[in-house]
């Protein structure tokens, strides 16, 4: 079974640290050439985004990434690609469970593998010129 330790906080509850994840701005920027043909690159806002994957959940870790589906929102804190931990109001993109194990008496699920979702920042930060 796969741990909490912390890693990632969403609505004040340790995750299951994923096998796999990654955190990463995404920019909305206007560009374009000036008559140079150089490239003239306007940053207007960030919005963060962390993907993230795990090998094996059980029901209950599942239920919890579930149960943040649900919220329109919640904070979530997590580590940053420079290596600050951020803290940011997100919601849960699209989930992707796969059935592992199924109980053959009660025919409900004992094991999730290859599970797949995605937090993405609700107010994107305004960008002032420096690192997003």
């Amino acid at each position: 079974m796969i741990e909490e330790n912390n890693v990632i906080i969403a609505d004040g509850r340790s995750l299951p640290t994923p096998s796999e994840f990654v955190t990463y701005p995404t920019l909305r920027e206007q560009s374009t050439e000036n008559a140079l043909g150089d490239l003239v690159r306007k940053i207007i806002s960030s919005r963060w985004k962390i993907e993230m994957k795990w090998d094996i959940l059980t029901p209950e870790q599942m239920d919890l990434i579930t149960e943040l589906k649900f919220k329109q929102s919640f904070l979530c804190i997590f580590p940053a690609t420079d290596g600050r931990q951020l803290t940011k109001t997100m919601y849960v993109g699209d989930i992707k469970p796969s059935a592992r194990k199924i109980d053959p008496s009660t025919k409900l699920v004992t094991e999730w593998k290859d599970f797949s979702c995605n937090f993405i920042q609700v107010v994107a930060d305004k960008y002032t010129g420096g690192a997003v």
